[in-house]
């Protein structure tokens, strides 16, 4: 059998319902109001490199801010997991005329923490 005639191995598909997103924010610094919404818009879709991306920028900021307000690591931690659920549930409400990214995740921090008097939730919000 010749090269050419042989049959190409099947290419790996991607789910016709996601929309194709690059999604590179810059490692350091503020984000571009532009950037945001895009890790917004990905966390809406499910897109899975927005979800890691978000998490990869915003988690070691909410985890210190629950490390030095609960005093314990696995608090901190608990805390974290609650504000990116609560993110994932809620990305439908941010609305960047009204602040930054980064203000809107630690207003969920400090959300969780408000309502169960200091204790981050089980389960997310």
């Amino acid at each position: 059998m010749m090269a050419a005639q042989r049959a190409k191995p099947p290419q790996a598909r991607r789910p016709y319902h996601r929309k194709e997103t690059r999604l590179d924010p810059r490692p350091d610094g503020p984000l571009l109001a532009r950037e945001e919404q895009q890790l917004v818009e990905g966390l809406l879709a499910g897109n899975e490199d927005a979800v890691r991306a978000l998490y990869a920028r915003f988690a070691r900021p909410i985890f210190t801010l629950g490390l030095r307000l609960l005093g314990s690591a696995e608090a901190a931690e608990e805390l974290t997991q609650d504000v990116f659920l609560a993110a994932w549930r809620k990305a439908a409400r941010f609305d960047p005329s009204r602040g930054r990214l980064s203000t809107w995740l630690m207003t969920i921090a400090a959300t969780v923490l408000v309502v169960n008097g200091g204790e981050p939730i089980r389960g997310g919000m």
